[in-house]
């Protein structure tokens, strides 16, 4: 109760938590059973080419360097 201002955002923050908390165990229960692990990067990549834009080149390394990974940050913001 100390971090919060009353009983209905105290309410309000564990509704938040668990719809994380649920889209986590989705995202592993997919994982698992329905889709294999796939490098992050280059998903994002398959998506930007189905979705008819340019590519972002990266060496096939599984984590680019930072500053690869904030053009493929800025590229998705600019798609929203």
């Amino acid at each position: 109760m100390q971090n919060s201002k009353s009983i209905i955002q105290i309410n309000k923050q564990k509704l938040m938590w668990m719809d994380g908390f649920r889209t986590l165990k989705l995202i592993h229960h997919l994982r698992d059973n329905a889709f294999p692990n796939e490098n992050m990067f280059k998903s994002i990549n398959i998506l930007f080419e189905e979705i008819n834009e340019q590519n972002i080149y990266y060496t096939k390394s599984e984590i680019p360097n930072l500053e690869i990974q904030m053009k493929f940050l800025n590229k998705l913001r600019a798609l929203t």
